[in-house]
């Protein structure tokens, strides 16, 4: 996978414009839609800043994709509203197309593969099933669901096992998929399941994970997509690509679509297309036995003979020449206990006779099967159905022509009364065999057997285990429909019951954790007001063994049980995931009506308007382009509009469609001298809430203009009222129920800040009137907010900063806006007496400004209601959300809230305009329909915000900013020191532990302005480094620890002005090196001509010498890789010309740090490379070697040796998309970094230590002689792994505890 040749070389000619030019974070979730990213890549490149880091993160993630993904990104970049994005992606198509032409190179198509179009779900939504599982880790054995083959009833066909086996020994090191296929009853999963169970627990292969077995056979798409759902409860993302997954009896063609999620597979089929060839390694099932392997299936069942006698009687060789060695006829025949010739000589004259009395005929067989069933004591009748069951299970193909439908009752009877007897009428107490579950009901109902179908519907713990089992409520309530059907059809009583438990149970499948939930527990919640079920699940609590742990909720008072959140409706909406967009009308004009769209971005897309509370499309538009971005409908329902993208104009936003759906016309735009006007590209347009004199108004905004317009029969008339803006508006809104309109902007301009390096922390929003068109109200907030926790004043650092995102307005009693930050903050303002300077003064802040709660901390979006007294918020990961918060909103405050928590990812929520409805939209297209209101809910009330010092500590807390934090053990005490700005005041913090019960504070102040603290192992001082103007101070405080003050001195051990060109300095890395008492500093100086130097000081502690070397060979984005007391590797990116790892020797009081060497690579190879660094540090013993990154497997081993290039291919796999790799070897142990310094592999040659992006390792403590610390930066916690075993030894929850860790006494 990758692009091509000429698609990598368009690419780097025009890196600097999609470095510099592309706001990628407004295209993420286009890309992820058009399938260029997946939702993995949007997670990552969301949190990534700066802009530019970001774009090259996308850059790189792209040349690793095909060249229609690149034809995909170009196509977007067209359609973009803005020239030189437009621009951009025109260059880009056309170099690619000129290449193309020149090189001979394909083009790739610009329309989905045919089969995607036929599919009524996406494979792509099972893969997103599949990975944005978030259910834990189960890993109770490696044979997940395997069938198990004993040796006692099968044998084993060592050609064809052998045939399997090596194919998926490859599969194990390489990947990829195997097709064994064969006439049905040739024995092809008992022989794939003897190789997978002797493969995995033998030879060891297919480790730590193992496999997982899934059976298909002849289902529907909507039964395949429930089976995968419930395998996504019980896999994460760790083991998608690592896991065997063993696919056994595909009927349909179209199914293998589904299974890509599969990196290492093999499956099991009758049928074998000639497409599979493309991505299966297909093999043929052998379909008969040799004559060895029948006669050992014989010997199986009879222990009183040896093979030489069965081989020798030719009347037994006749048999199984009679029945063509097929597999299933042996079985049968030895379970027959065959013994005189007689006995022999009757099964081969009933095997030949081809003729059947019954009519009956089996195909693809050339004998007679049926008499081979027939001959086994059993009646015609039963044969048949043994034969039909055969069929359903895909071990033969059956075709019937008549058959007893009284003899096949009466063995459904038997089956049932069988485990009736053996279970004692305690449905739920038979074992779970991955057969009674799933079909228990349907032999309940050919057997006609009432009494045990209303047991069975009425046991609860029988549902709970088939949960269990199927992973998914579809089946179960499929097995409830089929009874309920039954008892009606029947006219036995009480059959709505159970239709009423399938509705319960559907209404709330989104929202339920079908994997660790405990059905009867759940259900006396849900269905508390249900007295049947309540009564029932009670009579169950008396017969199970977890009395007193049902009891406890059993006994509540279920009147005064408050009810919960539930849906009112549920309907479906879309047919494909891209079906994201939804817009409703205002049920007080008529009735609701509802416009979406239908496969979108397919062929046969279109716009369709339906009547939700009748479930009735009135109406669907073929769009002139199938990619459709925006809709909307006016409040009566009876116009609407869609933007979508229009390739005969080429224009980047695409073009607004305004229809009246009652007449079936499209509506055009006219100016005020009726004038008509074409291909206007509006970035939003928005119909008002209200309908004025039987008139829809609308709004639209492009760039910097917004328009007012008004609907008058097939017209849309433009009313005179615009608003015009220096700056790019960036969204408008209805307010005040139409009467009012609410616009806000950036004050700046992006492309004069670029130049001038100046810009304003100020977004402005002016509220106008409809009537006056006059600005009623205009205010400023601030754009940037402090990202850090529970700080929010506003900020100049754009890095560190939060921006400002979206607004609502809220009139209700007290006027206030919503505001969103970055999704990460939020909360109301109130405008009475505000201004911008609240913003700075934390006492008016902390009255005016009330913050969501902490849970609220990924914002996506917020809806208020029409009633303007709650608030809609949705949450989630990256830009898709699963969860909804709803809060009540009195006199400008928080009082309370509900949550709603989603299986699936959400793409559209909103209240129902005139009400409190909510709706929301699914990605399965799933359209819920809630109530949330009434007291009767379980809201949850936020605490009061009276109490003064608790309120100021969710908005600023207290003045004192910590910059920074340092530790070391020092006389083998641990030590902390906090560098803290207090006000204008700069101080030291240092708490020292002797015990851990009396810990010592001290606290310094400081004479100037400082950035950064260090302390060091051993070395009895702090380093304080201050950069004020440029100019670089470090300060050392010495004896800090010291009660005598007349013993600590403060000494200024090295100060330096920059020179004119520089403009910013920032020290990067400092180290102390105690062999000759010198402190390390290593500077990056930011220069105006946007060139960039590395400088190094050391600074010999003891006599106060210094040596400055500065490499003004370096690019702007340089960074550290790794460093240690005697060398500095860095990364020096050039994007328009080389890229360089440099080496340096760093020098002393005496010698000069110099470089030693200086490597090139490819940023689109990327690098791999492995230094040994010397144990009696000379220069002169560092070796270096290298490769390219972009290699695979046999390569690295090729080149590296087994050892490490398997731990270069397993690093390279586990941290995709990095540009280069270092192993850096030092005696027994090695690290493996990335491009940014972090450690993806940590160990020896016999362990190791694997890190995700979670992790950081402690970088000055690499080589310790004992143990070395990683920190989770998700979970904040520590651990502590031993040198030698490489394993974990402790973990501590925070980092003071781990202070005190005595580990040579706790290990």
């Amino acid at each position: 996978m990758g692009v091509s040749e000429n698609i990598l070389h368009v690419i780097e000619t025009n890196r600097s414009r999609l470095v510099y030019d592309l706001p990628i974070r407004q295209f993420l979730i286009d890309l992820r839609n058009d399938n260029i990213l997946n939702d993995d890549d949007v997670d990552e490149l969301e949190v990534i800043t700066p802009e530019k880091r970001q774009n090259d993160r996308f850059i790189r993630i792209l040349v690793k994709r095909d060249d229609q993904a690149f034809y995909k990104f170009c196509n977007l970049l067209i359609r973009n509203q803005a020239d030189a994005i437009k621009n951009l992606g025109s260059d880009l198509l056309k170099q690619s197309q000129t290449g193309n032409r020149q090189r001979n190179f394909p083009r790739c198509p610009t329309n989905p593969p045919p089969f995607l179009n036929r599919l009524s779900v996406s494979p792509g939504k099972i893969l997103r099933f599949l990975t944005n599982s978030s259910s834990r880790h189960i890993k109770e054995t490696l044979l997940r669901d395997l069938p198990l083959t004993p040796e006692s009833d099968y044998v084993s066909r060592k050609q064809f096992n052998n045939t399997i086996r090596d194919r998926l020994k490859r599969i194990d090191k390489y990947g990829g998929h195997i097709l064994v296929h064969g006439m049905p009853g040739s024995g092809k999963t008992v022989a794939v399941c003897q190789v997978v169970r002797q493969l995995i627990v033998k030879k060891n292969y297919f480790k730590p994970y193992g496999c997982f077995w899934i059976k298909i056979g002849d289902i529907s798409e909507k039964e395949l997509l429930a089976k995968l759902r419930g395998l996504a409860t019980e896999i994460d993302n760790a083991e998608m690509s690592k896991l065997l997954f063993v696919f056994d009896d595909i009927w349909n063609q179209v199914y293998y679509q589904y299974l890509t999620f599969a990196k290492k597979s093999i499956v099991t089929s009758r049928f074998n297309d000639i497409k599979n060839k493309n991505t299966y390694y297909c093999i043929h099932a052998v379909e008969n036995f040799t004559i060895d392997e029948a006669v050992q299936v014989l010997q199986k069942r009879r222990s009183s003979e040896n093979d030489y006698a069965l081989i020798n009687n030719m009347l037994v060789i006749d048999a199984i020449h009679s029945c063509k060695c097929l597999p299933l006829a042996i079985s049968v025949i030895a379970g027959l206990n065959l013994r005189s010739d007689e006995d022999w000589q009757d099964l081969v004259k009933r095997i030949t006779k081809q003729e059947l009395q019954t009519g009956e005929l089996l195909h693809d067989y050339d004998f007679n099967l049926f008499a081979t069933f027939h001959s086994s004591n059993i009646s015609k009748d039963m044969a048949t159905t043994i034969l039909k069951k055969l069929n359903q299970r895909s071990l033969l193909k059956f075709e019937e022509s008549c058959s007893s439908q009284q003899s096949k009752t009466m063995l459904h009877q038997k089956l049932i009364n069988a485990y009736w007897k053996q279970c004692n009428g305690k449905w739920y107490t038979y074992p779970q065999d991955d057969y009674y579950y799933k079909y228990l009901i349907y032999h309940a109902i050919q057997a006609e057997d009432d009494k045990a179908i209303q047991e069975i519907v009425r046991d609860f713990g029988w549902m709970n285990i088939k949960l269990q089992s199927d992973k998914t409520i579809y089946n179960l309530c499929l097995d409830l429909e089929k009874a309920s059907d039954y008892l009606r059809a029947n006219e036995i009583e009480n059959w709505q019951q159970y239709l009423q438990l399938v509705q319960l149970l559907q209404r709330y499948e989104s929202i339920l954790p079908i994997k660790s939930m405990d059905l009867p527990q759940v259900l006396l919640m849900l269905a508390y007001d249900i007295d049947w079920i309540r009564e029932r699940i009670s009579e169950f609590i008396q017969e199970n063994k977890n009395v007193n742990e049902y009891w406890k909720i059993a006994v509540l008072n279920h009147d005064k049980v408050a009810k919960k959140v539930e849906p009112l409706k549920s309907k479906r909406m879309g047919k494909i995931y891209k079906d994201c967009l939804l817009a409703v009308s205002n049920p007080c004009y008529g009735s609701l009506r509802i416009v979406g769209t239908e496969n979108n971005r397919e062929d046969n897309c279109r716009v369709t308007i339906m009547d939700y509370e009748v479930s009735k499309t009135l109406h669907q538009i073929t769009p002139p382009s199938p990619y459709i971005y925006d809709v909307s409908i006016s409040s009566n329902g009876h116009i609407i509009a869609f933007r979508c993208d229009s390739y005969k104009f080429n224009e980047s936003t695409g073009v607004w469609h305004v229809y009246n759906i009652d007449n079936n016309e499209e509506l055009y735009f006219f100016d005020s001298k009726l004038k008509k006007l074409q291909y206007l590209h509006f970035t939003e347009l928005k119909f008002c809430p209200v309908i004025y004199n039987n008139d829809a108004v609308l709004v639209t905004l492009s760039s910097n203009h917004v328009k007012v317009w008004k609907i008058d029969g097939n017209k849309i008339h433009f009313m005179n009222k615009q608003v015009t803006i220096k700056y790019n508006i960036e969204s408008i809104e209805w307010i005040h129920n139409g009467s009012k309109i609410m616009l806000w902007w950036r004050r700046y301009d992006y492309e004069e800040c670029q130049k001038s390096n100046i810009w304003t922390n100020q977004c402005q929003i002016q509220i106008w009137d409809l009537q006056s068109w006059q600005c009623l109200k205009s205010l400023i907030v601030p754009e940037f907010i402090d990202k850090r926790e529970k700080l929010y004043l506003p900020t100049e650092d754009i890095d560190d900063g939060l921006p400002f995102n979206s607004t609502s307005y809220i009139n209700r009693n007290t006027e206030c806006l919503v505001l969103n930050y970055d999704g990460k903050k939020g909360g109301l303002l109130k405008l009475k007496n505000y201004d911008l300077k609240s913003w700075y003064d934390v006492n008016v802040l902390e009255k005016n400004f009330h913050p969501f709660p902490s849970f609220i901390n990924s914002l996506k979006d917020h809806k208020i209601s029409s009633d303007q007294q709650l608030i809609l918020v949705s949450m989630g990961r990256g830009f898709f959300a699963n969860e909804v918060c709803v809060f009540k909103v009195t006199n400008g405050q928080l009082q309370s809230y509900i949550k709603l928590k989603f299986s699936d990812w959400l793409h559209q929520s909103m209240f129902i305009p005139g009400n409190n409805r909510l709706l929301v939209l699914d990605c399965s297209n799933s359209l819920y329909e809630y109530v949330v209101q009434g007291d009767n809910l379980n809201w949850n009330i936020l605490k009061n915000d009276g109490n003064k010092e608790d309120h100021r500590s969710r908005i600023l807390l207290d003045e004192e900013r910590v910059l920074d934090s340092s530790y070391a053990y020092i006389s083998s005490h641990p030590v902390i020191v906090h560098l803290i700005k207090s006000g204008e005041t700069y101080k030291l913090k240092v708490d020292g532990f002797k015990e851990q019960s009396c810990p010592t504070q001290f606290y310094y102040i400081l004479d100037q302005q400082y950035e950064r603290c260090y302390i060091f192992d051993d070395l009895h001082s702090i380093i304080v480094v201050g950069n004020s103007s440029g100019k670089v101070v470090a300060t050392q405080l010495t004896n800090f620890l010291s009660q005598n003050n007349d013993l600590q001195q403060h000494n200024i051990l090295w100060q330096d002005n920059p020179s004119n060109n520089v403009k910013v300095r920032k020290v990067k890395e400092t180290r102390y090196r105690k062999t000759d008492d010198t402190l390390i500093i290593v500077i990056r100086e930011e220069c105006k001509d946007f060139r960039c130097w590395l400088t190094v000081v050391t600074i010999n502690l003891f006599n106060g010498k210094s040596i400055i070397y500065t490499d003004k060979d370096c690019n702007y984005h340089w960074n550290c890789i790794y460093m240690d007391e005697y060398f500095l590797i860095v990364r020096c990116p050039k994007f328009l010309s080389q890229n360089f790892v440099k080496c340096y020797q760093i020098g002393d009081e005496t010698t000069q740090t110099r470089r030693i060497w200086k490597q090139e690579y490819s940023w689109i190879q990327g690098l791999a490379g492995k230094i040994n660094l010397p144990l009696n540090q000379s220069a002169d013993d560092l070796q270096f070697k290298s490769t390219v990154l972009q290699i695979n497997k046999d390569k690295w081993i090729k080149y590296w040796g087994e050892n490490d290039g398997s731990l270069f291919d397993t690093a390279n796999q586990e941290m995709e998309g990095f540009y280069i790799l270092f192993m850096i070897e030092k005696g027994k142990d090695f690290i493996i970094l990335d491009d940014n310094g972090d450690v993806c592999i940590k160990g020896n040659y016999q362990k190791i230590q694997i890190f995700n992006r979670e992790f950081s390792v402690d970088k000055r403590n690499f080589w310790c002689n004992k143990f070395w610390i990683a920190f989770n930066k998700n979970t904040k916690n520590i651990k502590i792994y031993e040198r030698d075993s490489v394993a974990a030894v402790f973990q501590a929850a925070t980092f003071y505890r781990l202070l005190f860790v005595d580990l040579d006494s706790q290990l």
